[in-house]
């Protein structure tokens, strides 16, 4: 948080950092099944944060879960896969702006995360 901020006349002592979650954690793990067989997560968790300095409540992000995860199967040189990228379709801000000087205008908010995606993808190994 900041502990002395003065800007345009206002005094920021004691409001967050723009884009600064109190807590984050990433984690991963695979496991491969004697006969090929694998599954295969990872992901990262992300307390929510304010999006300005002012610490505006209507640009705080939610807490946010980002998940992807894989399925599939190996041999000796090849393997197959299918995957879902973002498997929740997690959304997050990453900016935005209040119109304050015009009235009747909104807020912009900018998406964060790629969209949920899902795939199939083979690889040979030589």
């Amino acid at each position: 948080e900041f502990r002395d901020f003065v800007t345009g006349g206002v005094q920021l002592a004691g409001n967050e950092f723009p884009f600064a979650s109190e807590f984050s954690a990433g984690f991963g793990a695979t496991y491969t099944f004697e006969n090929g067989l694998f599954l295969s997560g990872d992901g990262s968790f992300t307390s929510s944060a304010f999006s300005d300095a002012d610490n505006t409540p209507l640009l705080e992000s939610d807490d946010r879960l980002l998940v992807n995860l894989r399925a599939g199967y190996e041999g000796e040189t090849w393997r197959v896969f299918a995957y879902a990228d973002n498997a929740f379709d997690a959304d997050h801000i990453t900016g935005a702006a209040a119109a304050a000087a015009a009235p009747g205008v909104g807020i912009g908010i900018v998406r964060a995360d790629d969209p949920r995606t899902f795939g199939v993808i083979a690889q040979l190994r030589f």
